[in-house]
């Protein structure tokens, strides 16, 4: 007796046709994988650029606090959500003592003299801290892409 299995020419092409079809619903289901993952971090990218956007803003136009009453506390405020998106622990410290020392800066200038030579020295040290800030946002927000 001859024990070899013999399948039809239709059996044949029904199995490659099946073997096809579980491999382009694999693929299908890969390309939905990637294609959320990519979606996910264009997501995560312009919520972080438009938060780090405001933060900037806060972080940049410090100057204007001196014409705008604006609290430390307002400023935390504004820069929560950016705050909640920064994995740098040390840069978020960093940005919470830039905006107490821009409050105490504050009020301090109002109530002394302006033409302190140490106020115009703390002010230079507060706009260099925020070009720091400013370029680990970058950093940041580079390494979301």
């Amino acid at each position: 007796m001859n024990n070899t299995i013999t399948m039809t020419p239709l059996q044949i092409i029904l199995q490659i046709v099946g073997v096809l079809g579980i491999g382009s619903g694999i693929w299908v289901i890969i390309e939905k994988i990637t294609q959320y993952k990519l979606d996910k971090k264009k997501f995560l990218f312009k919520e972080k650029l438009e938060a780090f956007d405001l933060l900037a803003k806060n972080v940049i136009g410090f100057s204007l606090h001196k014409k705008l009453p604006i609290t430390a506390f307002e400023n935390f405020a504004n820069s929560a959500r950016a705050r909640l998106m920064i994995n740098d622990k040390e840069l978020d410290r960093k940005i919470h003592q830039f905006f107490i020392r821009l409050d105490l800066l504050i009020s301090r200038e109002t109530k002394e003299n302006r033409e302190d030579i140490e106020l115009d020295k703390e002010w230079k040290q507060l706009q260099e801290e925020a070009l720091e800030i400013i370029d680990s946002l970058k950093k940041d927000l580079n390494n979301t892409i």
